[in-house]
């Protein structure tokens, strides 16, 4: 949602300076050669671009290949069909102006943003695409710092998952171990009341005096540990 508004603010801005009222940016997914949609306007193309879709041997696959911003008319079209193997997708228009969409490094091509026109082939000039590799500049920061909202997002949820299996093992653990210890206790208690036998009484002693000591530390090793859990959990929230 919030990416969502930020691009519709993009485009807004945009459309003050060149014309851009056919405008998407298409983020490219290397592990399946697939692009998704997150931002698709166009007056003419009504297609549902929830989907990725592949756009191999398009304009649009072209600039991710070339990783620099083109102006495509008719003419650029034929020059560039000589090398590559164009394909057309969608509606055909006048004029074509995509620019790359680059990592923080400047070293990897995420994604491509392109305007076109469908009446003008004159609707754009080389100063408006110097302008569109500024916009082109800006989205591919700020989807950067998305993925790592997101990543860190993905972290905490992992960390509280990690706590909460640590808290839920330390409660199953204090009562697997507390109960038996408990028990013994309580026998050595009722030995120590009826025996009367002094070597009996001294052994049964020590297992009385063992166990509380036992459960002692089990109870500062525990709480302690529950306690450092609680406090960490309420730090990241």
């Amino acid at each position: 949602m919030l990416f969502r508004s930020f691009l519709s603010k993009v485009h807004f801005h945009m459309k003050r300076v060149i014309k851009a009222d056919n405008f998407y940016i298409a983020l490219y997914h290397k592990d399946e050669d697939m692009y998704s949609f997150p931002y698709f306007v166009d007056e003419y193309d009504k297609s549902d671009y929830s989907q990725k879709e592949p756009l191999g041997n398009s304009f649009t696959d072209y600039i991710r290949v070339i990783g620099k911003g083109m102006l495509i008319n008719k003419e650029a079209e034929s020059k560039i069909a000589e090398s590559y193997p164009l394909r057309v997708y969608g509606d055909d228009s006048k004029i074509w102006m995509g620019a790359p969409l680059m990592d923080s490094s400047l070293k990897e091509v995420i994604g491509v943003v392109a305007v076109q026109d469908y009446h003008d082939e004159k609707a754009y000039k080389e100063e408006d695409l110097a302008l569109f590799e500024i916009f082109a500049n800006t989205i591919g920061i700020f989807i950067e710092k998305m993925g790592n909202i997101e990543k860190l997002k993905e972290a905490k949820e992992h960390a509280e998952r990690s706590d909460r299996l640590k808290t839920s093992f330390l409660a199953n653990m204090s009562h697997e171990i507390r109960t038996p210890l408990n028990g013994i206790i309580g026998f050595a208690d009722i030995l120590l009341s009826e025996i009367e036998d002094p070597n009996l009484k001294e052994y049964t002693e020590i297992i009385n005096t063992s166990a509380h000591r036992l459960l002692s530390t089990i109870n500062d090793v525990i709480d302690r540990k529950s306690t450092r859990l609680n406090s960490s959990h309420r730090i990241r929230s």
